[in-house]
This record gives C-alpha cells, structure tokens and sequence, in this order.
C-alpha cells in the first residue's frame, strides 16, 4: 500500500490539506474497526498534508473525554461540543482549552441563560400539567447556550411553538434542534449564533489565522448521521451522509436533492467511519 499510488489521482485536491469535521456517535464511533481504519488512512495520508482534524458533536466536553477513554480515538484539533455551543482547542500535550471568543459571540439576539432556563423550565412544568411527554434532560447536558429536552413526537410541533412565542415575549431569539428517532427525540434549544456549521466557520476562520492552512468550504468535508447534522449539512461545504443514518438526516436529503444540487452531498453505501473513507475517495481527496 505505498504512497506512490496517489500520483494517478486529481494533484490539485490530493496535496491539498481537509479540514474533516465528523459528528462522533454514529459516524467517527460506533464500529470500532471502522474507525481504526479510517484513523490509519488519516494518519497515513491526510494528517501529514496540513490538514485538520475536527470533532462536532452533541456530546458536551465531560462526555468527549469518557469517550476517548473507552475508545481508541484520535485527538482532534478542535472539539465542537454540545451542538455546535461550545469549542475547545486542544494542545500538544492532549489538554482542552476552551475557546471564549466563541462564548461571547453566542450571546446575540438576547440571549440570556438565566432567563432562557426559567422560561423553558416553564414551557415544561406547563406540558406535565397538561400531560404532554417532555422532560429536561439531565444536568449534564445543560449547558450555558444550551438546554437539552427529551420530547415524545407527538409534542414536539407544541413545544417548539410555546417555547419560541414564550422566548419572544421576553425579547429572545433562539434555535431548535431535533434529533433522534423513535417515539422520543432530543430538542436542544441553543443561540441562534450557535449550531453546528457556525461553529465550523468559527474554528475555520481561527485554523486559518496565522498560519499556512488555507481552509476553505471546499477543502472542508462534514459528516454525520443524524437530525442535529442537517445544520452543519446546509453550507457550501462537501458533506458525508453515512449508509447506517437516521431517517430525518435521510429525508432532508431526498429534499436537497430535488432543489437540483448534487456533487456536494454524498449519500453513502458504506457505514459509520468507512463512510468518511468512501465520501474522502469520492471528493478527491484519497
């Protein structure tokens, strides 16, 4: 398997560095031979080139760190945590450090944790009177421009509305995250400056500061599995639909398809980590 074989592939793209930006549970992680695969395709021919590693995630920090204790998993440049709400740096040495430039900029359009948490605690006290199935997650997964609900289905369209007129009425704009699958979804309500593709912009314009990575939305590939992956699905940048993905990651892309892009977005065969290895091959990029 020598390096000379990437000679007959397009020089333009097969020198270039990638930012890879992968969700974990379900795409990076979830069959272990397949991320040990795609780690040493990376290690072996992307890492060396000026490229980016990057994770992002729902999982908050804690989260991240019990992961790669578990698992055998490569440290990345950057964690973008708790849906795109939270970024960490890591150093040399495997240190997180988190990234306040981006705390900052989440507070736009009112938003308020205090008040944010007491109106949405109170969308919630109201559907138990009502016996509608929601629930706030637990405290974990409370973060700063983060609240994390579990949301039975057929609650979900009530709940968005409540809470968006109830936010309203105390000046404050957010965003709405659903994901999962089953009869319960996870709602995560967070800064409409957060989610996970400005967050990617974010750690991009940072990678590109300074030194001699020239990231761009076309040297940038995301991939995921999942509702809360459509966010970051939605730019200019070349995304991985992973074979093993959930159905309303699926019917958001039967959707982009049929407003006639193609090319950006591969759907594809192959699942979890060998997924990145496939949308890699097919982009240019291996």
């Amino acid at each position: 398997d020598g390096c000379m074989e990437s000679i007959k592939l397009p020089a333009n793209l097969m020198n270039q560095g990638v930012m890879l930006v992968s969700d974990l549970d379900g795409t990076y992680v979830g069959n272990d031979a397949a991320t040990n695969r795609l780690q040493r395709v990376w290690k072996a021919k992307i890492a060396w080139r000026n490229s980016a590693l990057v994770y992002n995630t729902g999982r908050t920090l804690r989260s991240f760190l019990r992961l790669q204790d578990e698992k055998d998993v490569e440290t990345p440049v950057a964690l973008i945590a708790s849906v795109g709400t939270e970024v960490y740096w890591f150093d040399r040495n495997g240190q997180p450090k988190r990234d306040e430039t981006w705390e900052t900029t989440l507070n736009a359009d009112g938003w308020d944790t205090e008040t944010v948490t007491e109106v949405i605690h109170g969308v919630v006290n109201r559907a138990s009177k009502e016996g509608r199935p929601v629930h706030v997650r637990p405290s974990e997964d409370q973060r700063p421009h983060r609240l994390s609900l579990g949301v039975g289905l057929s609650a979900i369209d009530w709940l968005v509305e409540t809470s968006k007129r109830a936010l309203l009425e105390r000046n404050i704009r957010a965003k709405w995250i659903v994901s999962g699958h089953g009869d319960w979804r996870y709602v995560d309500i967070v800064s409409t400056a957060g989610g996970k593709l400005q967050a990617i912009r974010h750690v991009r314009a940072r990678l590109n500061e300074g030194s001699s990575s020239a990231f761009t939305a076309g040297n940038t590939v995301v991939a995921g599995d999942s509702g809360n992956d459509i966010d970051m699905m939605e730019g200019d940048e070349r995304a991985v639909i992973v074979g093993n993905a959930q159905d309303d990651l699926i019917q958001w892309h039967e959707k982009h398809l049929s407003s006639g892009e193609t090319g950006r977005v591969h759907r594809a065969i192959a699942r979890h980590a060998d997924a990145i290895i496939e949308g890699l091959e097919v982009f240019g990029f291996l």
